[in-house]
């Protein structure tokens, strides 16, 4: 069966630009690289109570699924009112991640899939020294980017 040639317009200004129409045969069954999931943000979950509260020198732990989420780039931000280190362990659908606060106050994590806010990010922690909200002004900023790999 002979496969059909489609036709692309592509104008700017209400003019074709030059080539255009474009003929496009589509192949049945080709091999292609995927190079990203544009929804796949949407189907990353992170939780955990690190997400929410913490305290001075205690971990606040949290873990991100992106075991439905496909091919893309998983990267992290820490904000807060001291430089904080973001670690990361591998858990089953994902990653496990922990930072220890030494300075009580505000921090931010925002995570991003493929360049992508995922559900709920920026996520705003307040951490306090007795277990009591205590927001600072200044902010330290370190990322860390993951690249999930091809399956």
């Amino acid at each position: 069966t002979a496969l059909p040639i489609y036709k692309l317009n592509i104008m700017c200004d209400g003019e074709h630009v030059p080539g255009s129409p474009f003929a496009i045969k589509v192949l049945a069954n080709a091999n292609y690289k995927s190079v990203g999931n544009a929804s796949g943000h949407s189907k990353c979950v992170a939780r955990g109570p690190g997400l929410q509260r913490g305290e001075v020198g205690k971990a606040c732990l949290f873990s991100v699924d992106v075991s439905n989420a496909g091919h893309g780039k998983l990267a992290l931000s820490l904000t807060g009112p001291a430089k904080t280190d973001l670690a990361k362990g591998n858990a089953s659908a994902g990653f496990d991640y922990q930072f220890v606060p030494k300075v009580a106050g505000e921090y931010v994590v925002r995570i991003t899939f493929s360049d992508v806010d995922i559900p709920g990010s920026p996520f705003t922690i307040q951490v306090s020294s007795d277990g009591a909200a205590n927001p600072a002004a200044s902010a330290v900023k370190q990322e860390s980017n993951r690249v999930r790999p091809a399956a």
